[in-house]
């Protein structure tokens, strides 16, 4: 098969589909990665085709998670219809990403390549990194509600419409172009003429049990990871990691924030208070470097190598880093800053693995409570049960799974 991804999002969404078309490609089919141009080389360098989406994370992610001059809030649905108008040329994009296509993949922000699936009559296959279909069990998007509650499957059907009617007048306006019949804010994108789509959950039961009401289009493979290269830490990491207790790893992935001075001084003044010592990684979210012998900062560590070395995570809770944490068995704090991030925090405290999240955005995010979640990350009991649970998330097939899938199709 020619088999085409459609990525649009950050490092942290573009990876597990890397990972898949490696395997993929390894069983002998051609397999594409449409997405932003600062991906190219990865992707090339992986031995997989790339294909362009206009654009820049960078943009993307000020759109969706930074407030404007005058907003009380971050954007929501509105940021979705201002990240389309912000990319003006991507139904060129995906038009010529889509030619000569067998079956296409998306997640979540590519999901309006499924119009063109419509038009070429090839399968589409859905994947998230939370759960995307109704439920009772979860509460992921909108406002909270308590879980196994009819509230909760509600916001599902909110959010769908909420989807519909950021992207309808795209939708419409590509369908028109496709010769497709019109686009309403009740229209599904999980059912392509009367059949379900494919849907394949990039996360592990271990931390989202299955609703068993789901039909058997919807499977949960785990996360799409390979083994990674042998890594050989500075001296200077291996003296730190060797001169004393423990450190907490601090991290926040892919993640922007106008106010991340004042973030880090909280950090900072929590761990002074708690006496720990800690790995600050800076990614997008940088960290402003000091001569605190008992913080060490970097650029980059290998999660698989560093995590078994550390007492304890504390990230954003991105889906991949929040598997890693626990396959490490390591007690786990989110720092959330928005969207399924909540989620997966409020899942890490439910299974006890770790104290309740921080909401950054929501202003949480203050010394007192970094001193008391710091604390109660000591508890023995979030480490005994991220180190039960640790074993059993190594027995999901992962992206060996999604591949059965999809070569099922």
């Amino acid at each position: 098969m020619n088999i085409t991804s459609v990525v649009v999002g950050s490092t942290g969404d573009v990876e597990p589909f890397i990972v898949l078309g490696k395997e993929l490609q390894r069983r002998g089919h051609r397999y594409s990665v449409a997405t932003f141009p600062q991906y190219r080389k990865t992707v090339e360098q992986a031995g997989l085709t790339y294909k362009l989406i206009e654009g820049e994370i960078g943009t993307m992610m000020r759109i969706l998670l930074m407030k404007r001059e005058g907003d009380s809030k971050k954007s929501g649905g509105n940021g979705l219809t201002r990240v389309l108008k912000a990319h003006p040329n991507l139904y060129k994009n995906m038009k010529a990403a889509m030619e000569g296509t067998d079956l296409v993949i998306y997640m979540q922000f590519g999901a309006l390549a499924y119009h063109f699936a419509e038009k070429m009559n090839i399968p589409a296959v859905r994947t998230f990194v939370f759960p995307s279909d109704p439920t009772k069990q979860y509460s992921v998007l909108g406002i909270p509600r308590p879980r196994n509650s009819i509230g909760s499957w509600m916001n599902y059907v909110i959010g769908s419409y909420v989807m519909n009617t950021s992207t309808m007048d795209v939708a419409r306006q590509w369908r028109k172009e496709l010769g497709l019949s019109g686009w309403g804010r009740f229209s599904s994108y999980k059912k392509m003429r009367g059949r379900r789509l494919t849907t394949l959950y990039q996360y592990s039961d271990v931390l989202a049990p299955r609703d068993p009401k789901w039909k058997r289009h919807i499977h949960l493979t785990g996360p799409w990871m390979e083994e990674e290269e042998p890594y050989a830490p500075s001296e200077e990491l291996q003296r730190f990691l060797e001169d004393g207790e423990a450190p907490l790893y601090i991290g926040f992935g892919s993640m922007m924030y106008d106010k991340m001075d004042e973030l880090q001084k909280s950090i900072m003044d929590a761990l002074e208070k708690t006496g720990q010592r800690a790995i600050l990684n800076s990614s997008w979210a940088k960290f402003r470097r000091t001569d605190d012998p008992n913080i060490f900062y970097s650029d980059y560590i290998p999660f698989g190598w560093l995590f078994p070395r550390v007492k304890a995570v504390v990230h954003h809770g991105g889906c991949g880093t929040t598997h890693l944490g626990i396959k490490a068995g390591k007690p786990t704090l989110v720092m959330s800053f928005g969207a399924d991030q909540n989620f997966w925090g409020s899942q890490i405290h439910y299974l006890g693995f770790g104290p309740e999240h921080i909401n950054v955005f929501a202003g949480e995010a203050t010394t007192d409570r970094l001193v008391e979640r710091f604390r109660e990350l000591e508890d023995p009991k979030y480490r005994r049960n991220a180190e039960a649970a640790s074993a059993r998330l190594k027995r999901d097939g992962g992206v060996q799974e999604a591949a059965d899938i999809i070569e099922r199709l």
